[in-house]
């Protein structure tokens, strides 16, 4: 099962994303694109799929997050659940979302019966996003919460850590009604693990597995030559007896900007190769192994 950021937020076919009109034509939806591409890649027609949000949209982004999946392995428990209230998207009323809309899915591994409900997310970055108009590096309204509070959090931090309470909130009152207590936290939280938002999580019983499994030696992110994480798998309390392992697949922090998919800056379109994993993204995936049994009574 993969979490997947930034995806085109367009998932009905013949639908348009919330502010491009007409973006599906002439291709499919883009999820469906990436899985008619792995499963061509693997010559298995549907070895994968991808979780349907029950809707043309998640949340009102032009970006929004999904899942897919291996139908040979796992396979899905009810519908999907979306968080897209206003305490978690705007939680400190700007009039506009910041947060963008969660997902939650609950999957059975096919094998043992076995299940766990994950949530893919993604939160506001750590741009200034009109708090600093004159770009001068001076936060225009330092008494605004969101603010940088020149604590090395960066813009949105409370807009943040806000979100971060109210999925662990949501999350606690089983949205997709599987009665499994086991449950992951996925994505981009925008956030570094000593930062509000994931104490915050680490404070509702959520562990960071990157940070159990590889300590000090974890990052997703490269930013001026410093090194972090952002990107995140966090089990809750019952799952985390079962996870095995997790790791990081550094493809991206580490390649040079100029290697990159994305051509803004100017770059040069010839240099990106687009046969290999490397820099398909400049965050890099995080992977956990899941080894799941029932809780002994």
């Amino acid at each position: 099962m993969v979490g997947l950021v930034e995806l085109e937020n367009d998932f009905l076919k013949g639908g348009t994303s919330p502010d491009v009109a007409g973006a599906q034509d002439p291709r499919d939806i883009a999820i469906q694109e990436l899985v008619n591409a792995l499963n061509a890649k693997l010559g298995v027609p549907g070895a994968y799929d991808w979780v349907r949000p029950g809707g043309e949209f998640v949340g009102g982004d032009a970006i929004a997050v999904g899942f897919i999946y291996d139908t040979r392995t796992v396979s899905l428990v009810g519908n999907a659940a979306i968080l897209d209230s206003a305490a978690f998207l705007d939680p400190n009323n700007t009039g506009e979302g910041k947060n963008r809309a969660a997902l939650a899915q609950t999957f059975a591994e096919i094998a043992s019966g076995e299940t766990f409900t994950a949530s893919v997310n993604h939160f506001k970055s750590k741009g200034d996003s009109g708090l600093d108009a004159n770009n001068d590096g001076i936060p225009d309204a330092p008494s605004n919460p969101d603010s940088d509070q020149l604590d090395g959090q960066g813009y949105w931090n409370d807009t943040r850590t806000k979100a971060a309470q109210a999925l662990a909130d949501w999350l606690a009152t089983d949205p997709t009604g599987s009665g499994d207590t086991d449950v992951l936290i996925l994505g981009d939280l925008n956030a570094y693990a000593n930062e509000d938002p994931v104490r915050t999580l680490e404070a509702e019983g959520y562990t960071d597995l990157a940070e159990q499994f590889l300590g000090d030696a974890a990052y997703s992110f490269v930013f001026d030559g410093q090194t972090g994480t952002l990107d995140y798998a966090l089990a809750n309390s019952t799952l985390l007896s079962q996870v095995t392992g997790a790791t990081e697949w550094h493809i991206n922090a580490d390649e040079a900007d100029a290697l990159d998919y994305n051509l803004e800056f100017g770059r040069d379109p010839s240099i990106f190769d687009g046969t290999n994993p490397f820099r398909s993204s400049d965050h890099d995936p995080v992977i956990i192994g899941l080894n799941l049994a029932s809780p002994v009574p």
